[in-house]
């Protein structure tokens, strides 16, 4: 795994991310997650999610700059990527308290990552 970010137990925990920017975001991650979504799993205070390449070389680039936008609204985050040739698997940290925050995470991706 590569480490983008550690988890900031010093920040506080909460989203500063505009409003007005919130559905981009999303979208951003509906794309990255989309129908490429091979699994989604939680233990503790770690989030899994793993993505099917599908083909897509540009896949490890596109899920560590949605990563790295992310903690940027979300600086107590962590993040990490790792990139096989038939998958990108995204692990999301969150320190003590934070567990809502991957519950919220992890309702989205299998959401965007759902048929239809």
């Amino acid at each position: 795994m590569t480490v983008l970010s550690h988890v900031d137990p010093t920040a506080e925990v909460v989203c500063t991310l505009p409003i007005r920017d919130a559905g981009e975001r999303l979208n951003l991650f509906g794309d990255l997650v989309g129908d490429r979504l091979e699994d989604v799993s939680r233990n503790g205070d770690r989030l899994r999610i793993r993505l099917r390449r599908d083909g897509d070389s540009e896949l490890e680039t596109r899920a560590s700059a949605w990563a790295i936008e992310e903690k940027g609204c979300c600086a107590f985050l962590g993040f990490e990527i790792e990139s096989e040739p038939d998958r990108v698997t995204v692990d999301i940290i969150a320190p003590e308290g934070a567990g809502a925050t991957l519950e919220g995470i992890e309702w989205i991706a299998r959401t965007a990552g759902r048929p239809g």
